[in-house]
């Protein structure tokens, strides 16, 4: 995936294998568009950048996403591994893609949710072998997408915005079930026998059996 995003000039980009175009995308108005191509070959592509208007002069940022495959997280930007129980922090800037990852094992069911500020939030899912699997988006300011996993593996969520061209800070939780979870101060653990409470460190950890949600964690002994 590629998404442009541009001050001063309308997008248009296009994406090549040698001489031969495989992908394009322009738009007169947005300063921000998205090429999004499965490779059907091995090999190197290019890709040109343009202004769709005559005349176009300004700057630009070109982000690229492959899954799957290992990605670098440019300074002040926001992406890498998360920990079961954590909230990630970012700011969605114009035509960012923040990747995130965990790892997970067959039949464990992981629910990611995403609160933002000023934009309205897409979270796509991706497997080990880099297809796609799951995606969620909101007209709003939050997105919901649980997913049980087939495959052992490391999975990727990208996070961006749905309608292009917005920007805003955001919140991503993951959590994952059956797992070792992230406890944070005060948590709180339900027991048949006795409610009680308990201060933990940010690093120390507990088994879950129950229902989760975002920075909270509940056990049902």
């Amino acid at each position: 995936m590629l998404r442009l995003g541009t001050v001063g000039f309308p997008v248009s980009s296009a994406v090549r294998a040698g001489r031969r175009p495989v992908a394009n995308g322009a738009n007169g108005v947005s300063p921000d568009w998205v090429v999004a191509y499965t490779a059907t070959n091995s090999g190197t592509f290019s890709v040109l950048v343009s202004s769709y208007a005559v005349n176009g002069i300004g700057t630009y940022r070109l982000h690229y996403f492959k899954s799957p495959g290992s990605f670098i997280v440019p300074t002040r930007d926001e992406g890498g591994g998360m920990i079961n129980g954590g909230n990630y922090s970012g700011t969605n800037e114009l035509a960012d893609l923040d990747p995130w990852t965990f790892t997970a094992n067959a039949g464990d069911t992981v629910i990611l949710r995403i609160g933002t500020a000023n934009f309205s939030p897409l979270l796509n899912l991706y497997g080990p072998s880099g297809s796609f699997l799951a995606s969620a988006f909101i007209n709003g300011r939050d997105a919901y997408l649980p997913y049980q996993v087939t495959n052992s593996g490391t999975y990727t969520v990208l996070v961006q915005d749905y309608f292009l061209g917005e920007q805003g800070a955001y919140t991503l939780h993951f959590i994952q079930i059956p797992a070792l979870i992230l406890c944070r101060p005060a948590t709180r653990v339900v027991s048949s026998q006795a409610e009680r409470r308990i201060s933990a460190s940010p690093t120390s950890v507990m088994k879950t059996f129950g229902a989760l949600l975002p920075s909270r964690a509940w056990a049902f002994l």
